[in-house]
């Protein structure tokens, strides 16, 4: 795998994701959990569903680019939010408050923790 394909990895996984975050976010959250989606909560779910769309956006778009500078740039800052939905996802999941498939939302953000990691500072990429 390269940076690259790590981005439209991340790009894809994230709008599908969107699509149904914004299309049937208590069906989608309901995989997750047993408790019930308030409507306020449904709206907040569909603005993350949105704001994942950016997230695809930029994603796949990082991927079309040769610059490295641009490269480094956007792959620090999908790193750190990868970092920070993992802790969320994490003490989501341990609190209590997800099932067993909640897992799966750890799991992924870790991959593409340790994946931006990897091409940042185990093998950047050549100027």
């Amino acid at each position: 795998m390269n940076l690259t394909n790590l981005f439209r990895l991340h790009a894809i996984l994230a709008a599908v994701y969107a699509v149904g975050l914004i299309a049937v976010p208590q069906r989608l959250i309901g995989l997750l959990t047993a408790l019930p989606l308030n409507p306020v909560a449904a709206d907040v779910a569909r603005l993350f569903g949105a704001a994942l769309i950016l997230v695809a956006y930029i994603a796949w778009r990082a991927s079309l680019l040769t610059d490295h500078d641009s490269r480094r740039m956007i792959a620090v800052g999908l790193f750190t939010y990868t970092i920070l939905g993992m802790v969320i996802a994490l003490l989501g999941q341990i609190s209590g408050t997800w099932n067993a498939l909640g897992w799966s939302t750890v799991i992924s953000y870790l991959i593409f923790v340790f994946g931006y990691s990897y091409f940042l500072l185990l093998r950047p990429e050549k100027e």
